[in-house]
């Protein structure tokens, strides 16, 4: 059969629609998905963060002092940077160093937090290279590496965050496209107050020395150009084109000196913008575009509860519900505002929906004068025990608390069986 590419992306597309989010993946990631946060727990960091791609890894692996040539793949169109470190240099860097990869890929290179030792001036710092945000492996990784980095940051003593931003994230792209904004957004969210801006710090790559002069102005020019619903990140545009003033960190592997690599880590490892409680500055957060994915599945699974219930569908309504028990009883997950709210809003419907047919019930009951009929007798027995297995399905999954409304279940129990 002959390969249809366009069809694998029509249905890939349409499977997006259908569910943004592959829930049971997602709960087995943050289950499974390495996070040793052993070797950096307690110590000083600088994380590194940004949309997938930008150069993370690259400039890890050049603050360690790499040397770097560009190289072309068979398997890209692309030139990338390949690194080489000295003996004494991987020693420094710890064992993880080795770890940091770059390729000419467009796919994701660092697939989970990772962090290398690195000294400067005699003090001891550990560098965090971060997943993109944008994870290409799929929506699920993404939200798994935005917990998994959220957690990173809490356990540490003190905090330097910086964004990494590219050339490409930059010019029309600042104002049109998403990536810029989108990163903003999720550190945003990453900072339980606008006031933990002030500890942010600012590195771009993939550009000429010269532009680093621009930036600045760049960013101002375009934070006065932010339409209505793109306000929310102004505060984040305003502070970079503060700190990028008069010139930005730019860091360009290929041309620059030793003394332009001293001049970027004297800037970068300085006491400005540490933060000293990160466990109180970061709350758990997602990156922007898969919390919008995440938020579309949770009102999907809302209806589908609301819907096999209407239908009587034990099973649907049964995998529903296991569903979000399984997210609740994650504690990361469960941190998430639009996951409490989506087990609270579905928990709420599920009551509503039993209490609405056990109030149609006792009506009935109520106004019956006379004797029923065989067949109405069935049809009340069927609708309580409907009410039963629904009750008895929500207590095992969703909560222990009883509604108030099935205190008398017992009386039109008795009723409907010997009346």
């Amino acid at each position: 059969m002959e390969y249809n590419k366009n069809f694998e992306t029509t249905c890939s597309a349409l499977l997006k629609e259908l569910r943004p989010v592959d829930l049971d993946k997602l709960v087995e990631l943050v289950d499974t998905y390495p996070n040793d946060v052993s070797h950096y727990k307690g110590k000083r960091v600088i994380a590194l963060c940004g949309p997938t791609g930008v150069g993370k890894s690259t400039t890890i692996q050049y603050l360690h002092g790499a040397s770097f040539t560009a190289v072309k793949e068979s398997t890209s169109f692309r030139s990338h940077l390949k690194n080489s470190f000295t003996e004494e240099q991987l020693a420094k860097g710890g064992k993880n160093l080795g770890n940091v990869k770059t390729s000419g890929s467009f796919a994701s290179e660092t697939v989970y937090v990772n962090a290398t030792q690195i000294e400067f001036d005699g003090e001891e710092w550990y560098v965090l290279d971060t997943p993109g945000f944008g994870e290409t492996k799929g929506v699920e990784f993404d939200i798994v590496n935005g917990l998994n980095i959220s957690s990173a940051l809490k356990v540490c003593s003190s905090v330097k965050l910086v964004i990494v931003l590219s050339d490409y994230c930059l010019g029309d792209r600042l104002l049109n496209g998403s990536e810029t904004k989108d990163c903003c957004r999720t550190v945003l969210n990453m900072l339980t107050s606008e006031d933990s801006i002030d500890s942010l710090s600012y590195i771009f790559t993939k550009m000429d020395k010269g532009q680093s002069i621009a930036i600045s102005q760049l960013f101002r020019e375009a934070s006065r150009q932010l339409r209505l619903d793109d306000k929310d990140i102004q505060s984040i545009w305003s502070d970079i084109a503060f700190k990028t003033s008069p010139t930005a960190m730019v860091v360009c592997p290929l041309t620059d000196t030793a003394e332009d690599r001293k001049a970027i880590s004297s800037r970068l490892f300085s006491s400005n913008g540490v933060i000293s409680d990160p466990c109180t500055t970061f709350s758990n957060c997602i990156p922007y575009k898969s919390r919008n994915a995440l938020s579309a599945q949770l009102i999907l699974n809302r209806e589908s509860i609301v819907n096999a219930l209407e239908a009587k569908n034990i099973l649907l309504l049964s995998y529903r519900l296991d569903q979000l028990k399984a997210l609740s009883v994650r504690s990361n997950l469960a941190a998430i505002a639009i996951c409490r709210c989506s087990y609270t809003d579905s928990v709420q419907s599920f009551i509503d929906h039993l209490e609405g047919k056990y109030r149609d019930f006792k009506k009935k009951m109520s106004s019956t004068t006379i004797a029923l009929s065989d067949h109405e007798r069935g049809e009340m027995a069927e609708t309580l025990q409907l009410v039963c297995t629904f009750d008895s399905i929500r207590r095992e999954r969703l909560s222990e608390k009883n509604p108030i409304f099935l205190r008398d279940m017992g009386i039109w129990t008795y009723r409907t069986t010997v009346e």
